[in-house]
């Protein structure tokens, strides 16, 4: 994926761009939401920029429990999406003691049988082939990855944090969102 003219740094809630800019952003961080889910089991990405212009996009990675990414994993997101060679920093990465300090106690490349990571889009036209550099850089880990399409990011988070990694629990799930409405609903009375 060519490099685009400028770094990109991890905001508030994740890294936002011109979408002609991110796939090689979301291949790196397809390789980082792998990295989580080996630790936790479970990761997400959310592929979207909600209310930026139609030519915008962006990322956020999703925890195990449906938070952001952990603040600690900031650094090191920040520094995989603007490496000059990214074979060459996880060379240097998992030669390190560095490794060590976010958890892994082998390789990274060490092959993950629990692991899923999970990837949603929103509708914009950049959607797909984001997600698609995203889901091979998750591969390419050996991290299983689950293609939810397009999705809202409040549906990507409560998939993961409770751990459905598919849409066979309709009740459940639309039973969860009416509730919170109707609570919305209440206080704007």
């Amino acid at each position: 994926y060519p490099k685009p003219d400028a770094n990109i740094k991890y905001g508030a809630s994740g890294f936002r761009a011109k979408a002609t800019n991110l796939e090689r952003l979301c291949f790196r961080m397809g390789m980082l939401v792998a990295m989580r889910a080996k630790l936790t089991t479970l990761s997400g990405m959310m592929i979207t920029a909600s209310h930026h212009p139609a030519d915008e996009n962006g990322t956020r990675i999703i925890e195990v429990d449906g938070s952001l990414l952990e603040p600690a994993w900031e650094t090191l997101a920040n520094e995989m999406a603007n490496a000059e060679d990214i074979v060459e920093w996880f060379v240097a990465f998992d030669g390190s003691g560095q490794r060590l300090n976010y958890g892994f106690m082998e390789t990274v490349f060490a092959e993950a049988t629990f692991s899923l990571a999970c990837f949603a889009v929103d509708t914009r036209a950049s959607g797909p082939a984001l997600v698609a550099a995203a889901i091979k850089g998750c591969k390419l880990m050996g991290v299983e990855p689950q293609n939810f399409g397009v999705c809202s990011t409040p549906q990507l988070h409560w998939l993961i944090a409770n751990q459905q990694t598919h849409f066979n629990c309709v009740g459940l799930y639309i039973q969860f969102f009416k509730t919170n409405y109707l609570t919305f609903l209440s206080i704007c009375d």
